[in-house]
């Protein structure tokens, strides 16, 4: 019969998530792993499996608990360009937590060039084509209420684009310079 497990693993994945999010895949070690999450390698190969194994559930984790509590504000009451600003108020107020100063973990594992498996790239790349989605079907939504003028696929280009220097800014320059272009963002959506 198996021992039971002396530690709760979801809370070792919520440690790897954050351990992987602040130093990225290549620049963490089995070691930096084991010592982060206070396991020896035997259950660290046991309960999630090899380095890869772990990125992966850790990445789906950062899906579960940092991602996708992101979207609500596009899959709530609000539709239309509404849904869209609560979307970027929320991600302002979510970017201006300490660990959103490492960046996004599904930004840097859909650009990582660095011996990440491609099958683990292609799971981030899934996974921003959720936010893709809903806010298309927003800008759909304010296009067909006449909320905006300019082509639906130009406007969500642009908006995706900028999300992703609103992260880099945020890591590169802080929260004050974040915040503005945030603020010059949401004032330019409203003029399409």
């Amino acid at each position: 019969m198996a021992r039971p497990l002396a530690f709760d693993p979801e809370e070792k994945l919520q440690q790897a998530m954050k351990l992987f999010w602040q130093k990225g895949y290549a620049n963490t070690s089995i070691t930096d792993i084991t010592d982060t999450l206070g396991i020896n390698r035997f259950s660290l190969y046991n309960t999630f499996g090899d380095k890869d194994a772990l990125y992966s559930a850790a990445l789906e984790h950062y899906f579960q608990k940092v991602f996708l509590p992101l979207l609500a504000p596009l899959e709530g009451e609000l539709n239309g360009l509404a849904a869209i600003d609560a979307y970027l108020e929320n991600f302002a107020v979510r970017l201006q937590t300490p660990f959103a100063a490492h960046g996004c973990l599904m930004q840097e594992s859909a650009i990582a060039t660095n011996g990440l498996d491609e099958k683990i790239r292609q799971q981030a790349l899934q996974n921003f084509m959720k936010l893709r989605d809903k806010l298309r079907q927003q800008f759909l939504l304010a296009k067909k209420k006449g909320e905006i003028n300019a082509e639906v696929d130009d406007c969500l280009n642009f908006t995706l684009m900028n999300i992703q220097a609103l992260i880099i800014t945020r890591k590169i320059a802080g929260n004050k310079l974040m915040l503005q272009n945030m603020a010059f963002l949401r004032r330019q959506i409203q003029n399409w």
